[in-house]
């Protein structure tokens, strides 16, 4: 839905920039795009990558449940481990922890990464001369902050922030989820696959295959 909304937004300007008929009105009309989107497009960035995270930690406690139940029953089924996040998934959730949920307090980060988050900034707008121009390239974070001492001294500089457009950070944190929700289904399936099973008293069935679940006194 934030990935609708941004395109239902953002689609009006990008129609504009295309039935330009000069070079002087395309980049006066792309200057006004970029001034008039960046509110929408942080508000759709913080709002899918808020979306993204409780998404992850639901999958999070989900394995960690069949984990448990697989340990309770006794099958040792195996199972993948859970997906390991990309460099690029990282970014999202670390806008998440720094510039939204954790805003100038977050205690495992970096003075100079909490800095660079609260500035939300730089938004940019990049292409090469001959390139044309697509609001989906606007782009968060496309920067970093150094921090030196009184004697010019490096002290630290900011991670990578950087995210294209929503439709391409919508690509990989989906492609994330589909692979989480593939293991996990695996997983339970494997599971169900050993039922029924009694463990200390208690029958486990699979409710699909069952009307009632039967535990004995």
């Amino acid at each position: 839905m934030v990935v609708q909304d941004w395109e239902r937004e953002s689609t009006p300007f990008q129609e504009t920039i295309n039935k330009s008929t000069s070079e002087g009105e395309r980049l006066f009309h792309v200057l006004q795009s970029f001034m008039k989107l960046q509110p929408y497009y942080l508000k759709c960035l913080f709002s899918y990558t808020l979306f993204f995270v409780s998404l992850e930690n639901a999958y999070d406690l989900l394995y960690a449940e069949l984990n448990a139940l697989n340990r309770r029953l006794g099958i040792r089924v195996k199972h993948e481990k859970r997906p390991k996040p990309s460099q690029y998934i990282k970014k999202v959730k670390r806008i998440r922890d720094l510039s939204i949920a954790h805003m100038g307090s977050h205690k495992k980060a970096s003075e100079v990464n909490v800095f660079s988050a609260m500035l939300w900034q730089p938004l940019t707008w990049i292409t090469d001369s001959s390139g044309p121009w697509h609001v989906n390239e606007i782009t968060f974070g496309n920067g970093e902050i150094i921090s030196r001492d009184s004697q010019g001294n490096l002290l630290g500089k900011s991670d990578d922030h950087k995210i294209q457009g929503i439709s391409e950070m919508n690509i990989y944190c989906m492609e994330y989820i589909n692979e989480y929700d593939r293991i996990c289904a695996e997983y339970f399936n494997n599971i169900k696959g050993k039922l029924p099973i009694t463990v200390d008293g208690i029958l486990y069935v699979d409710l699909k295959n069952s009307p009632t679940a039967v535990s004995n006194p």
